[in-house]
Parts: C-alpha cells; sequence; structure tokens
C-alpha cells in the first residue's frame, strides 16, 4: 500500500510537471513528515495539499490506507494527518514498527518463523514468493528496489494492443421500419 501512494504521488507530479520541485522523501526512514507539508519546496510553491478520503473503510490502527498515506506524503505531496494511526502506534508513534511494516520485515520474520515450524504450509503458503525467488533475507531489497524504481520512472508503461477479439457468432444488425416492410415485400412476391 506504501508502494501504491508513492505510485500516486509521484505520477500526480509527474503529470503537472512539478516532480523535480517537489521530490518528497528519498529513503524510507519511517519518520514524521507532517510537519514538513506546510515547508515550501525549492521555489517559492508549496506542496499540493490533499486529503484523505476513506470512504467506508475502517479506520483502525495499521490499516492499510494509512500506509498509502504515508507513500503519498513521502512521494511529495501535503496530506495532513496524525501520526497515531500508523502500525504498532498504540499510546505514541513507532517509527521502527511503521519501517517494518513499509519494507515487510514483518512478513520476513513471519517467513522465518513458518519456515522452521512447518515448511508444508510455508511452501504452499508462500508459493508465489518462492516463483519468483523471493526468501526472508531478500524481501526488504525487492520492497527497496521497487520504491527506488517508482521514484526514478513512476510513468505507466504502455502495453502492446494485443489481437482484437473476433465474435464467432455475431447478431445480425437491426432492420429500421422501412427496410423490415421491404424485406416482407420481396418474400410475398417471391411466394
Amino acid at each position: 500500500a506504501y508502494a501504491t501512494g508513492l505510485l500516486c504521488a509521484r505520477r500526480f507530479l509527474k503529470s503537472l510537471k512539478l516532480d523535480s520541485q517537489f521530490i518528497g522523501v528519498e529513503k524510507v526512514t519511517a519518520e514524521s513528515v507532517a510537519e514538513d507539508g506546510d515547508k515550501e519546496g525549492e521555489g517559492d510553491r508549496k506542496p499540493i495539499k490533499a486529503f484523505l478520503d476513506v470512504g467506508i473503510t475502517r479506520t483502525t490502527t495499521g490499516n492499510r490506507v494509512f500506509a498509502a498515506l504515508k507513500g503519498a506524503c513521502d512521494g511529495g505531496l501535503n496530506i495532513p494527518h496524525g501520526n497515531n494511526r500508523f502500525p504498532g502506534s498504540k499510546n505514541e508513534f513507532n517509527p521502527e514498527q511503521l519501517r517494518k511494516n513499509i519494507l515487510g520485515i514483518h512478513v520476513a520474520e513471519y517467513m522465518a518463523a513458518m519456515k522452521e515450524e512447518d515448511m508444508d504450509k510455508y511452501k504452499a503458503h508462500f508459493n508465489d514468493y518462492l516463483k519468483h525467488k523471493i526468501d526472508e533475507k531478500n524481501i526488504e531489497k525487492m520492497y527497496l528496489t521497487a520504491h527506488e524504481k517508482i521514484r526514478k520512472n513512476p510513468e505507466k508503461k504502455v502495453k502492446k494492443a494485443g489481437k482484437k477479439f473476433i465474435a464467432k457468432h455475431q447478431k445480425p444488425t437491426k432492420l429500421n421500419a422501412k427496410l423490415r416492410k421491404q424485406r416482407v415485400k420481396e418474400k410475398v412476391n417471391n411466394i
């Protein structure tokens, strides 16, 4: 979710040609950027202010919505927020726990624990990770390279158009009243 927020922010700023002016946070530190939102950029402009609309999503502590919010803030947008809903925030903000969640370290710890406990369950549960040769040792590196690639080029890759689907059976087009009457006359004349 953090990467999604980061990608949205970088694409939005790039579409407005402000990506070089508002760089955001280069490295994931998980420190608060709420105070930095009102600071001016390199020029005389302030960062673009956006507001989080969660809709009907439950705003419980640690929800993915807040990871996306953090990604968008780190991407260069100014989204007013508090730190009390980030993961690990019970009474006070815990940046270490937030960093663990952003970089998937909590997943790596779970992978290691499951690997020791039950290897069959581990292989079934993390099958997609294992197909892509990702284990608990390199999951953090995977997220860091993904964030780096997003910052480098947030543009959407254009896919080549595939073959156009051709239906096997096409419905005949509807005839207007004039053509229907003409068709009836032709059938009557043929009898």
